[in-house]
């Protein structure tokens, strides 16, 4: 009797102690579960696309793999750009984006154009690695100034810490160490492509010679004088002719209004010679027409057009044309045409077709900062004795550089300005500045320099900013025509499209998306 007591009061004893143990489990599991989720853990681990590529075997093989967090960085990216045009207006991201053929998301969508982003991204990367350019690379530098630059931004925002700004931005789990992963994936695609449209993609001369002479058009500019005059009642209140026309294009033409325009365009076409002629008879179709004229004022021509490129009227008028035909190829200097719009008519007369001889120059800068000048109580002559020692580093850095690629070596390991290392501080197809109002004496040196006839590959001109806190390093490459440099950028830039085409049909890289987890992970 004794011991079956004894043996229900030690069975009493045992489901206590699995209740009490069951229950700190659970309570330590949603604990875990709770911080698990508070940290975002799963979609810092959790993959949410993944990278393929075939080897020169034939062997499928992973080269990148991007956990839900980072997918989620681009797929933000996609959506803010998206909506700063409008093009999300009134859109529910989880509704079909054709329901008559498709049950696919507007989400699901943006979530693989990401990943197809990514896929061009990680393949170049994948390349730059195998061919060693990660040993002449500035990655690293400019990935540690792009998240200082974060840090700031979060700091001006109000945020305690940069995590709290980067999980509000792309969800919770998105760290420092994220981001420094996707700045760079990002950005050691594009420096690579910078270097080899700089040395490894460079046009000889016979190649921009031939480029030149099999599209002559391509590479000519023009001078000419139009008007547009619109045939339409109540025009919107547009003032450039060409934005009036395209606004009024589908509105209601007054057919009398038409015949007389069109008379009056013919007869300026009949009537003009040079763009004098031109300017005076469009003002004299305008008579009466007070608004019109006042573009007029003060012997300003709103009807002159200095300087078009063929890929200029190109955007504005189509590769098909009348316009182009024209300008390009049919006219003649002085020749003038008549072209019937649908609400209104155009009137053209040609002054000029030559290949531009502006100088463009090519050049290379580099960024130093002046730490003299940060300092909160520093005097002038300190600010200064800095600024002269800052000279003297730079001149000790860029004393053995030979060529552009030592130069661009040199950016690369020292420039405190992120572009630059991204681009090894190159800067090419630029003209004079134009406009010159608020230039400063330096300024004027600069371009003085820069442009003079005597400048010839590797001179260096160093340059302190207006505060003394920065010194700027120019290391001259070269000038060309306009119509040289643009017949160079043309080639690389197609030279460049080429490369990338082929090594993406090689390696055949594919991506995986997990859907499910970029759905159901990102909070």
């Amino acid at each position: 009797m004794a011991n079956s007591n004894k043996k229900k009061k030690n069975s009493t004893i045992d489901w206590a102690s699995v209740i009490m143990k069951s229950i700190i489990v659970a309570i330590v599991v949603i604990v875990a579960l709770f911080f698990i989720y508070m940290s975002g853990l799963l979609p810092k681990c959790v993959e949410g696309i993944k990278i393929t590529k075939k080897d020169a075997n034939g062997k499928v093989v992973t080269i990148d793999s991007l956990p839900v967090v980072e997918v989620n960085y681009y797929y933000s990216q996609l959506l803010t750009t998206y909506r700063m045009y409008g093009y999300l207006d009134g859109i529910d991201l989880d509704s079909p984006v054709n329901s008559a053929s498709s049950t696919a998301t507007y989400r699901e969508m943006f979530y693989n154009n990401a990943a197809a982003s990514v896929l061009s991204t990680a393949m170049i990367d994948d390349i730059a690695e195998q061919n060693g350019f990660l040993e002449m690379s500035g990655i690293d530098r400019y990935t540690d100034i792009a998240v200082e630059g974060v840090r700031t931004t979060a700091s001006d925002y109000g945020f305690t810490s940069v995590e709290g700004y980067l999980s509000q931005m792309y969800g919770t789990g998105f760290s420092v160490n994220s981001l420094r992963n996707c700045v760079r994936r990002d950005s050691l695609s594009q420096e690579y492509q910078n270097y080899l449209g700089q040395f490894e993609l460079v046009p000889t001369q016979e190649d921009i010679d031939n480029e030149i002479s099999n599209n002559v058009t391509l590479y000519n500019t023009v001078d000419y004088n139009y008007y547009y005059f619109p045939a339409t009642v109540n025009s919107p209140d547009v003032s450039d002719s060409l934005e009036l026309a395209q606004a009024e294009e589908g509105a209601n033409v007054d057919e009398e209004l038409y015949a007389e325009v069109l008379e009056e365009a013919n007869y300026i076409a009949d009537n003009a010679t040079d763009p004098e002629t031109f300017r005076e008879l469009v003002m004299d179709a305008l008579e009466g027409d007070d608004a019109a004229l006042e573009a007029f004022a003060d012997d300003a021509d709103p009807t002159s057009i200095v300087g078009y490129s063929y890929d200029e009227i190109t955007q504005y008028h189509g590769e098909d044309s009348e316009e182009l035909d024209f300008l390009f190829s049919d006219g003649e200097a002085g020749d003038t045409i008549v072209i019937e719009a649908t609400a209104g008519v155009y009137v053209y007369l040609l002054n000029d077709r030559y290949q531009d001889e502006t100088p463009n120059v090519a050049y290379r800068t580099l960024t130093l900062t002046n730490e003299a000048a940060l300092e909160e109580d520093a005097t002038a002559e300190e600010i200064q004795a800095g600024m002269d020692a800052l000279r003297a580093e730079a001149q000790g850095l860029v004393a053995n550089v030979t060529d552009a690629a030592g130069f661009c070596a040199v950016v690369k390991d020292n420039s405190d300005v992120a572009s630059e290392i991204l681009t090894g501080g190159y800067l090419s197809n630029q003209i004079y500045p134009t406009n010159t109002d608020t230039f400063t004496d330096s300024d004027f040196a600069l371009n003085d320099w820069l442009f003079s006839a005597d400048r010839v590959a590797g001179d260096v001109y160093y340059l302190p900013s207006s505060d003394n806190t920065t010194l700027t390093v120019y290391y001259f490459e070269e000038s060309a025509p306009a119509y040289i440099a643009l017949a160079r950028s043309t080639l690389i830039t197609a030279s460049l499209t080429a490369w990338s085409d082929a090594n993406l049909t090689a390696a055949s890289p594919e991506y995986q998306i997990n859907m499910w987890a970029l759905q159901n992970l990102s909070y």
